[in-house]
């Protein structure tokens, strides 16, 4: 019968839906608690918690080596110029603009790789 249901206030099931359980406070506790650690970014960099590079973080730190090799070789050329005779210094020009050419090749396609993953995880988020 529906009288049974009609029995139970609204405000009676308001206030006992909103009374907080031992269990809902004690999530709550450990949410707070959670939210007050400062764990290291490096935990959540790393698949699993263990120490092996992810494909993503593998790919950058190549970039970042080829960069920064490219940035010691203009600096060594340019320390180096002065000692060199015209050929050597337009060998070296060569390999150093090859070289850049390699760098700026590597730095696009890291870019295009974080834009695609970046666009990814948008329309994944915008379908959820």
């Amino acid at each position: 019968m529906v009288t049974g249901i009609e029995a139970i206030s609204s405000q009676h099931l308001l206030e006992h839906a909103a009374r907080p359980t031992s269990d809902l406070q004690s999530l709550s506790q450990r949410f707070d608690h959670l939210m007050m650690d400062d764990p290291s970014a490096l935990q959540h960099n790393r698949p699993h918690h263990n120490d092996r590079d992810t494909a993503a973080t593998a790919f950058v730190g190549k970039g970042e080596a080829m960069m920064r090799e490219t940035f010691q070789g203009m600096h060594n050329l340019m320390l180096d110029a002065p000692r060199l005779n015209p050929e050597e210094l337009a060998v070296r020009q060569m390999q150093m603009s090859l070289q850049v050419a390699l760098a700026q090749f590597q730095f696009n396609a890291c870019a295009h790789v974080a834009q695609s993953s970046k666009t990814g995880m948008q329309t994944l988020m915008k379908n959820q």
